[in-house]
């Protein structure tokens, strides 16, 4: 299996038909890839989009449930049952342009590459789905080499703008810590191991700025000098 892509799912049944959708238009085999959502205790009708899409694509999308453990358990449980040579991961209120991870996998995933990190795009929208209309897939190579060397060149924060080997994540036990903002540490966590690190300017990842219920918009003292600690 060439890839798998985590989606940690909470809160947000206006955007997920329109990120899993998605998933099913990157064109890959149905043998190729697989969709790992695991549902973090979402108290919404996110579990009855879930079970839909795992209903009609048995062999794509897996669901998991589990009791509300935030964010980061959520990718640590998809990432410890993936199969795919690469993994990714994919927030439920965004979405991945079509035939992407196709392109990415084809063009950059070489045999000596560990990470393969791609452009992003904001959107604000109310849930329906608008597709980009940049120029969304043909991109060039910005930089291949030193995935430390990179950090200092390059502003890389996200976790899923990037596809890894999961091979690279388990032999240098790269995970997800339960802390505010935690794309920075894993990200931190992943560069400072120097992976071979292929930098493309494809935006092919669509990231949602319209979602208040998000992680990323809450404002919390406690989670502040929690990261600061």
């Amino acid at each position: 299996m060439k890839l798998s892509v985590v989606v940690p799912v909470y809160n947000v049944e206006r955007f997920l038909p329109r990120c899993l959708g998605s998933l099913l238009r990157q064109g890959l085999e149905v043998e190729e890839y697989e969709v790992i959502c695991v549902n973090d205790g979402s108290p919404d009708n996110c579990a009855a989009i879930l079970a839909e899409y795992e209903r009609e694509h048995p062999d794509i999308f897996k669901v998991i449930t589990q009791r509300n453990q935030g964010l980061s358990a959520a990718r640590n449980m998809g990432l410890r049952v993936a199969q795919g040579e690469w993994v990714t991961f994919v927030d439920s209120d965004d979405y991945v342009v079509d035939d992407a991870y196709k392109y990415l996998l084809e063009h950059f995933g070489k045999e000596n590459v560990d990470v393969v990190a791609f452009g992003y795009h904001y959107v604000y929208t109310d849930g329906i789905e608008r597709p980009y209309a940049g120029d969304a897939i043909r991109g060039h190579v910005v930089y291949d080499g030193d995935g430390a060397e990179a950090h200092n060149k390059y502003e890389l924060p996200y976790a899923c703008s990037k596809l890894y080997r999961r091979m690279f994540l388990q032999t240098h036990a790269v995970s997800f810590t339960s802390i505010y903002m935690e794309d920075l540490l894993f990200v931190f966590q992943l560069l400072r191991n120097k992976p071979h690190l292929i930098y493309t300017d494809c935006k092919v990842y669509g990231y949602e700025k319209n979602n208040t219920v998000s992680l990323m918009h809450i404002n919390d003292k406690r989670l502040v000098l929690k990261q600061m600690e």
